[in-house]
């Protein structure tokens, strides 16, 4: 998990720099997949770790999950008007990287 938050970080971080529609749809693309790592890697882990409530904490991540879903939108178009595009996919990179200290706290 460690290893995909990194990815989803520094993906995130080169989408501003991106000059070239290949690039850019290479970088989302990475961006997407290094995500969906994140969250297969946190069921797998949260299945190992719960011996009770497997449901209750799956509906739990789905549920942040689906917040995140909504709210990141409206927070990245707001971002987006104070500091523009390029900034706002800085900001998301760094706000992935502080996640990491958490993975590492969720390995074995």
């Amino acid at each position: 998990m460690s290893l995909a938050i990194v990815a989803t970080a520094l993906t995130a971080l080169i989408i501003p720099l991106s000059k070239n529609l290949y690039f850019t749809a290479f970088a989302v693309t990475a961006f997407t997949v290094s995500y969906t790592v994140i969250f297969i890697a946190l069921y797998s882990r949260m299945s190992d770790v719960m011996t009770e409530d497997k449901v209750a904490m799956t509906g739990a991540i789905a549920t942040f999950k689906d917040l995140g879903y909504t709210i990141g939108p409206l927070l990245a178009g707001t971002l987006i008007s104070f500091v523009g595009m390029h900034y706002t996919f800085l900001v998301a990179g760094a706000a992935f990287l502080f996640l990491f200290p958490i993975a590492l706290r969720l390995h074995d």
